[in-house]
C-alpha cells in the first residue's frame, strides 16, 4: 500500500510540474502590427489607397450613371453637388438561382 501511495504521489508532483515548467518557460513576444505604417505616407497617398479603387458593377460608379469627381482622393477639385450616403450594392455575392 505506500509504494501504491508512493507512486501516486510522485506521479501527482510530476503532473504538477510541467504546467509550471511551460507557464515560466514560455516568453510572450508582442510586435507592431504590419499595417500600421502611417509615418510615411502622406495623406493624399492615404486617401488614394482608400477611395481611389472602384467596382465597375456597383457603388457610386453606377449611381444614377452620372460623371462623378473623387473629392476624397483630391481635395482641390471643387463640386456642384455632394451624394451623401451612396446605395452600397456590394455586399450581396454571386448567387445563382437564388
Amino acid at each position: 500500500m505506500c509504494s501504491f501511495t508512493l507512486a501516486f504521489f510522485s506521479l501527482y508532483v510530476l503532473s504538477l510540474i510541467k504546467p509550471v515548467q511551460c507557464w515560466w518557460g514560455s516568453e510572450h513576444v508582442q510586435s507592431e502590427p504590419p499595417f500600421n505604417r502611417k509615418s510615411d505616407v502622406t495623406r493624399e497617398e492615404d486617401l488614394k489607397l482608400r477611395w481611389e479603387f472602384d467596382w465597375s458593377f456597383g457603388g457610386i460608379s453606377t449611381f444614377a450613371h452620372l460623371p462623378h469627381v473623387k473629392c476624397l482622393t483630391n481635395p482641390d477639385v471643387g463640386y456642384d453637388v455632394a451624394i451623401i450616403g451612396v446605395p452600397f450594392d456590394t455586399a450581396v455575392s454571386y448567387r445563382p438561382g437564388e
